[in-house]
Formats: C-alpha cells, structure tokens, sequence
C-alpha cells in the first residue's frame, strides 16, 4: 500500500521512524523495482567532492572576482563562503538524516509544512530544486568547453572561438554524460574516486608549479588590503558582495547527493557525513590554492586585458607563471576530467530528482519506471537533459549567458535550501520533534541560523548585475530565468499536479525491504495496518 504523509502522521512513532531511515522507495506498478545500495560513506564523498570541485569551479570563474574588488573580494570572500557553506552542508545534513531520499528539498519541505500549503509548496521547491541541478550542469558543462576552447587558443593562437564551436562540444558533452549515467552507472564509485584524487593530487601540483614559476609576486597588501573595483559599482561593499559569487561557485550542489540516498548504503548517517565531509575537505585543502593563485596572477589589469582571461583565466595565469603552453593545456585537461566527473553525477541527481518527483506523481507516472537491466531512471534522466540540451540555444544568442546560467543556478539552489532550513527551525521548537541518528545536538539552533542567513544573503546578491552600467549584454538575466521557472511550475501545478499531487507518498511493500538495515520486527507493519 502507498501512504501519504497524513497517513504516516498516525502510524505508531518507531515505525514511522523506520520508514524515513534506509528506505526503499519505489512508485507503485508491476514495472517498479528498487534501486541497488551501490554506494558507500567514502564512494559518496569522493562524489560530493567532485560535485563541488571547488578550486577547479572557482578557476574557472575567477575572473568576475578580479573584476568585482580583485584578490580582496576572492580570499576573504572564500574565507565567509566556507563558513557559510559549512552551516548550510551541516542543516541539509540533519534533514538528509531524518529524510534521507531522492525527494530532497521538497520531501523535507512537506513534511514540515501545514497542511493547507503543503502540495504548493512542496511543488513550487521541487520546481526550484530541479532547475538548480538542471543549470548546475549547464554551468559546470560550459565551463569545460570554455578548458578546451582555452586549451585550443594556447596551441593554435590564431583560432578564431565562434559561438557555435561551444554549442557544438556542450552538447558532445552532455551526449557523454548522458551515456555515461544510462550505461555507466555501476562504474560511479570507481570513476568518482579516481577523480576525487585527481582533484586533490593536482591542486597541490598546480599549486607548487605556479609558485615556483612565478618571478614576480604580488605583495600580501595586494592580495589581502587592496580591494579594486573593475565592475562600476563604485561601493566596495556591494562589489564584495557581488563577487561573493567567485567563491560560492566553489561549493555548489552541496546537496546533489541526498538524490543518490536510496542508492546508498546506511543512507541516514552516510548523506550526511558525505555532504559535510565534502564540504570541509575543500574547503581547508583549497584555501591555500586559493592564496597561492591570487599571489601569482602578476599585474591585474595586463590580466584582464588578456581574450583568454575571459575565457580561461586560469589558463592565463599558469601560462603567464610557467610560459610552457604544454603544461599548461596539461592542467587544463585536468580541470576538464575533474569537470566531467562532477557534472555526471549532478545530471544522475537531476534525473533522481525528476523521478521522485515523478513518483510522487507531481510529474507524469511513467517516469518513475526504473529500467530493469541498467537499474537507472532512464526516462526521468531524458527528460531532465532536455532542457540542457536546449539551453545552449541562449548561450548562442548571448555569450554572457554563462554568467546568468550560474547566478541562477545558485540562487535557485539557495532557495530551495533556506525554505526546508526555515521550516525545521520552527520545527524544532516542539521539544518531542525527533530528529534523525545524525544531528547536530544543542547547536542546531546557531548553524541553522547561520545557514538560513547564508542562504538569503546569496538569493539576493546573486541576484545582482556584475557590472554597471546595465545593458542587455551584461544583464544579469538570473531573476528573468527564475521567474520563468516560477510561472512555469505555477502553471503545471494548476493544469496537472493540483489534482494529484498531495505530497510525497511512500511504497509499503511486504517483508522487511522498506526499512531501515537495522531492521525492523515484521510485527510493527502488521501494527501500522491495524491503525490505518
């Protein structure tokens, strides 16, 4: 039988407990079938790492950071950014604890929400969650084709980068990971751990060859004192602000895990350690990256002066520090690997998310079918590539698209972070909520604080225009492209959800399948059905 949140508000506490632990979640039908428990605590953390990829992300967008203040704005802007960050992977922790599955963001919010706002909600933060993932991976495939475009201009400097080159390798990208997630599934952990040391071996590699190489260094007031502003906002305040966005680039979908949690084995205490764990990993072994780079970028206005700067900043700066092309295009194809690594597995959450939506019959039922030889939501991860595969179109139209795609992603992902953090503050007023096995004892009330702050301090400010004055060029088009989410969802949940949507259900399926690896007694199933 499926039951609905309601009717899991009155069954007996333990069990109730049992069925939000390890569970197997599946839509019902004949075609349905569950997930194998193919990951791990330290499979999942190489894939968070890789997700965040965080100084190969903030390379690859550093050059708004040198516009908005310069090397100020990057190094104390990491500094607040991990902070914030940290919180925010701790709260979506404790959630993931309690409700550890692909629903995520919009299951965690149902189940905190009235009754009367809950399906709207609930919908409106799935709508939120999945465009994030969608534009998460757009971003993340821009930025490896911009690595090759940049590899291609150090070997052949005449090359002439046309638009539709990007069009053309983003969408060979996407085809690949694509494939990778239909056919490639069960080779995850092996590729997420091969390119999680990857990620760590070569910032330390880049790190050293950049400070060896470089003759002239900047100075620490350079790096840490003086703030200049190339943006036009002429307020160091909001240009620090602004450029915030350098830094958080580094830690994006944080989250995308929770979506893997009925793949994963002991998912209630491994999603959580994973998204935290991933977060402090980076965090400490990227700031001295970080610092490294910002020492070693030379004079910032011959910088910016440079067409590969706006391409590939990074590739400027290695090939400025070492003046060798070879090696230079060899960090690049790094980046690109450690790139295409993440990018699959935040395609795998987007098309996770799109199943359990479907599940819960927010979206169409049939994409919930899991395919029974390749055990993966084939139609949902279709579906979910549609729109990256059209996007591109905008990018061919606009070349600060990029920009846009990536101040929407974070703020989508930010709002659908802070709705479920707000709605568990208030939850734990109640001193009989109980929380999960993992959680984070008397000071969730300051991290969850801090968190919901983070989190609306970055819906506003990525909400921003990175120079001034405004044109249709440099716009920042991220509210329009949120808005349109907006309408959209508005528009599917009165035309289709309203009248099926109630909320996320959950498959009860007879033995022992359902609950938590601890087991539960059979007994507390046959007690469940006598309530109801």
């Amino acid at each position: 039988m499926t039951l609905s949140i309601d009717e899991r508000a009155r069954m007996p506490q333990e069990y109730a407990a049992s069925t939000e632990g390890e569970i197997v979640l599946q839509p019902a039908g004949d075609n349905s079938q569950p997930f194998e428990r193919r990951f791990n605590l330290w499979t999942t953390v190489g894939m968070a790492v890789c997700i965040a990829g965080t100084w190969e992300g903030i390379g690859a967008v550093i050059f708004q950071g040198f516009q908005l203040g310069g090397a100020p704005t990057i190094v104390w802007g990491y500094i607040l950014t991990t902070v914030g960050m940290t919180c925010v992977a701790a709260s979506l922790g404790e959630l993931a604890s309690i409700w550890p599955t692909s629903g995520a963001q919009y299951h965690w919010t149902a189940e905190f929400c009235p009754r009367k706002w809950r399906p709207l909600v609930s919908y409106c933060v799935m709508w939120t969650n999945l465009i994030a993932l969608i534009l998460s991976v757009v971003t993340i495939a821009f930025a490896i084709v911009l690595q090759i475009q940049g590899a291609i201009i150090i070997t052949n400097p005449e090359y002439v980068a046309e638009r539709w080159h990007v069009a053309l390798m983003y969408w060979a990208v996407l085809t690949i990971l694509l494939a990778l997630n239909i056919f490639g599934v069960k080779l995850f952990s092996a590729i997420n751990t091969f390119t999680a040391v990857l990620h760590i071996t070569f910032l330390f590699v880049t790190m050293i060859v950049i400070l060896a190489t470089t003759k002239e260094k900047n100075t620490a007031s350079n790096v840490f004192l003086e703030f200049q502003d190339n943006s036009g906002w002429n307020n160091n305040g909001i240009a620090f602000c602004v450029g915030i966005i350098t830094a958080s680039a580094g830690f994006g979908g944080v989250h995308t895990v929770v979506m893997f949690s009925e793949e994963t084995k002991n998912a209630s205490t491994t999603i959580p350690k994973a998204i935290l764990y991933s977060v402090i990993i980076n965090g400490l072994i990227s700031f001295p990256w970080v610092i490294s780079v910002l020492f070693c970028t030379g004079n910032l206005e011959e910088l910016l002066e440079s067409p590969l700067t706006y391409i590939s900043p990074m590739g400027q700066i290695y090939l400025n520090s070492s003046g060798n092309r070879s090696l230079t295009v060899f960090f690049q194809v790094v980046t690109f690997l450690v790139g295409m690594c993440g990018s699959m597995d935040v395609m795998g959450s987007a098309g996770r998310a799109v199943f359990s939506a479907a599940r819960d019959k927010a979206l169409p039922r049939t994409l919930s079918e899991i395919h029974p030889k390749w055990n993966v939501p084939v139609k949902s991860l279709l579906v979910a590539a549609v729109p990256m595969y059209l996007i591109c179109l905008i990018y061919i139209w606009n070349t600060t698209a990029f920009s846009a795609f990536l101040s929407a992603f974070i703020t989508a992902q930010m709002l659908s972070y802070a709705i479920p953090i707000a709605l568990l503050l208030f939850r734990l007023r109640n001193p009989e909520f109980q929380r999960g096995p993992w959680n984070l004892g008397r000071f969730h009330v300051v991290i969850h604080t801090i968190s919901l702050a983070w989190c609306v301090f970055l819906v506003i400010f990525t909400a921003f225009p990175t120079l001034l004055p405004v044109t249709a060029a440099n716009m920042n088009y991220s509210v329009l492209i949120n808005g349109i989410v907006v309408v959209l969802a508005a528009v599917l949940y009165l035309v289709y959800a309203r009248s099926r949507f109630t909320g996320p259900l959950v498959e009860v399926v007879d033995g022992l399948s359902l609950v938590r690896e601890e087991q539960i007694m059979v007994k507390d199933k046959e007690l469940v059905e006598k309530k109801l």
